[in-house]
């Protein structure tokens, strides 16, 4: 029960913030792409469905921990009297809380990457193909 406990409260922590997170971005997004084309506005509402179900992950997980807490004995309501091993247990629990949350960051950061990554492919592509077109028409006219 108290295993369980530390679950859920490691779980919405987590899922608190990978939304801090989705929020931020969805926020980036629709101020850099306020009048864009259809594929653009439609990642912007898979965000904001994301956000939504996210929420409700955490008012699951909440409402889980509540009954989760209620079950527990009241032997263990005060930190002192909970054994040793829980104490180390919460240790890995926060542990893992935070590299769970370093991660979503990596992840973050990863797509942003990805994303500019592909904007610049994009940029040198038409860069490429501008210059080459250039250049035949260059040819061409020296030709005659």
């Amino acid at each position: 029960s108290v295993l369980e406990q530390r679950s859920l409260e490691r779980e919405i922590t987590r899922v608190h913030y990978e939304l801090d997170l989705t929020e931020k971005k969805l926020v980036d997004l629709e101020q850099r792409f306020e009048n864009s084309d259809e594929s653009v506005k439609f990642n912007i509402e898979a965000l904001k469905l994301k956000c939504d179900v996210l929420r409700q992950h955490i008012a699951t997980c909440n409402q889980r921990l509540s009954e989760a807490l209620q079950q527990t004995p009241m032997d263990y309501a005060d930190d002192t009297q909970m054994p040793s091993d829980e104490r180390q247990y919460q240790d890995a629990d926060q542990n893992v809380s935070r590299l769970e949350n370093e991660l979503l960051t990596l992840r973050e950061r990863y797509d942003d990457l990805a994303e500019y990554s592909n904007t610049l492919k994009h940029e040198l592509d038409n860069a490429r193909r501008q210059l080459h077109e250039e250049y035949v028409i260059t040819k061409d006219t020296v030709k005659r």
